[in-house]
């Protein structure tokens, strides 16, 4: 990944943290936001995987300081995870995604999300999570492979291993949205 790249995601998530960009906004949104510190600092560790001059220690700290983040605010997301632009996590906590999880752009993670992997049976793999999809959790976990609709609007309970359509969603929510 650049440096172009990188900032291009940190400044996409920032977008959909504070509504604004700008250098006062980050520096106000890393240190007051759990969420946005927590995927600025997996956006960075995903660009020193790839700068050569990152070998000499700036990996292993942001390693470190993404595992305090890790047990200071809940959240278990993989480095490894692919996720799309624009992730915003508004309510931090219980918050666990698998290495082998998709995750599209524009897309919110909310408390109690577990994206995993299941290792048998007709689901066996891990969910494919969608273009502006809003995941939240209603006491279950999800697991398995399973892909989401873009814009979908549904608990993690709800993902059973079929793709929701527009016709899903107009069942779920009683009208398009």
């Amino acid at each position: 990944m650049t440096w172009k790249r990188c900032r291009g995601l940190i400044a996409s998530d920032l977008w959909r943290h504070a509504g604004r960009l700008g250098a006062g906004t980050f520096c106000s949104r890393f240190l007051s936001t759990p969420g946005f510190r927590y995927t600025a600092l997996l956006r960075f560790y995903a660009y020193t995987r790839t700068a050569g001059w990152c070998q000499l220690g700036v990996r292993q700290m942001t390693v470190l300081l993404l595992h305090r983040y890790s047990i200071r605010f809940g959240l278990d997301i993989s480095r490894d995870a692919r996720i799309g632009s624009g992730l915003y996590i508004g309510h931090f906590g219980g918050i666990v995604v698998n290495a082998a999880v998709v995750i599209g752009d524009n897309c919110n993670l909310s408390q109690g999300v577990t994206l995993g992997q299941v290792n048998r049976g007709p689901k066996a793999g891990c969910p494919t999570i969608g273009d502006n999809d809003w995941t939240h959790s209603c006491r279950r976990s999800c697991g398995g492979r399973s892909e989401r609709g873009r814009g979908a609007r549904r608990p993690a309970e709800r993902l059973g291993g079929r793709r929701p359509g527009a016709r899903h969603l107009r069942n779920w929510f009683g009208g398009v949205r």
